[in-house]
């Protein structure tokens, strides 16, 4: 018989620059990374004035043909709904402490699998969602779209990827296509060169051209 418990967890997160400020930033590793890595690529948010918060995958594991190398994920296939719960009690207990209780705009970027768990976030974040940038990552295809909608339809939303992603295939970005226009939205789409990775050069020079440095 399967039971459960609730019990006190901590879990580390990372943050660079102060709040308040002109701008606060979730942001969101891909799977097998870790959070005190990933959040150095956005250092120069911080350097302009910007709030960065990059919470953590709560499954950490040995990485494959890595030796002695960690990385993280936010959830798996087994007890998936009980993951999402977990994780998204976790950042709002993040978002909560370290924005004092105020529900400021927030800009999101997400990497990979982060993208499916900030987008999941952010539908019952009660604060705006002024920007978000999902990196060589998808909606996820069970979203909920009626209430996507209304929390998207003003939020410029921006696909960026890879033009050599593995993982971003042509029927993974039919998917995309798919489910955006069940949103109602019109992301604005851009390449670059490379694989699935996020490099903090790219990150920047996109941050730049859509106007939210």
């Amino acid at each position: 018989m399967q039971k459960e418990i609730s019990f006190q967890y901590k879990a580390r997160y990372f943050t660079l620059g102060q709040f308040p400020a002109p701008k606060v930033w979730l942001v969101f590793h891909g799977y097998g990374q870790l959070a005190p890595y990933f959040i150095r690529k956005f250092q120069f948010l911080a350097d302009a004035g910007h709030f960065v918060i990059a919470p953590e995958g709560l499954h950490r594991f040995y990485l494959q043909d890595a030796k002695n190398r960690v990385g993280a994920s936010w959830m798996t296939r087994e007890e998936r709904l009980q993951d999402i719960r977990n994780y998204l009690s976790y950042i709002n207990q993040i978002v909560n402490y370290e924005l004092k209780g105020e529900f400021p705009s927030i800009g999101i970027i997400a990497f990979s699998q982060g993208a499916a768990t900030a987008t999941r976030w952010a539908l019952q974040y009660p604060g705006a969602i002024t920007s978000l940038v999902l990196w060589g990552g998808i909606f996820p295809p069970d979203i909920d779209f009626e209430k996507a909608q209304d929390k998207f339809k003003a939020t410029p939303t921006y696909f960026v990827y890879g033009n050599s992603d593995p993982l971003i295939t042509e029927e993974k970005k039919e998917e995309f296509t798919l489910i955006t226009q069940k949103l109602g939205i019109s992301p604005s789409y851009h390449t670059f060169e490379g694989k699935h990775v996020l490099p903090p050069q790219e990150l920047k020079h996109y941050l730049t051209k859509f106007s939210l440095l």
